[in-house]
């Protein structure tokens, strides 16, 4: 009785756990999409109005090399985060795989 218990316990805390960390995975996921949306029609706009920003502003033009920048890191941050969820997604699969064969 008292491993049943326990049994029942544990797979309680486990898929509350799991329904809290799904929760947050969905609406921060959900909001980087929003961001990564938001900087793609910024890229989009910026395109659109970089020959008439350069005309202006001549060969040396400052905001445009930090524009630049910007998009790099963005992209290069980009970059990292999907790397990081892909591991962390692999190492999640594993801990369940294993918890299911436990149970």
């Amino acid at each position: 009785m008292f491993q049943k218990f326990t049994k029942h316990n544990f797979m309680n805390t486990l898929n509350q756990t799991k329904s809290f960390m799904g929760n947050a995975y969905h609406h921060t996921k959900s909001f980087l999409g929003q961001v990564d949306h938001g900087v793609r029609i910024a890229k989009k706009a910026y395109a659109i109005l970089e020959p008439t920003i350069s005309h202006f502003a001549g060969s040396n033009n400052k905001a445009h090399q930090g524009v630049m920048k910007a998009v790099t890191g963005y992209d290069e941050l980009k970059h990292k985060i999907i790397n990081h969820h892909d591991t962390i997604e692999n190492h999640v699969n594993q801990v369940v795989g294993k918890f299911k064969k436990l149970v």
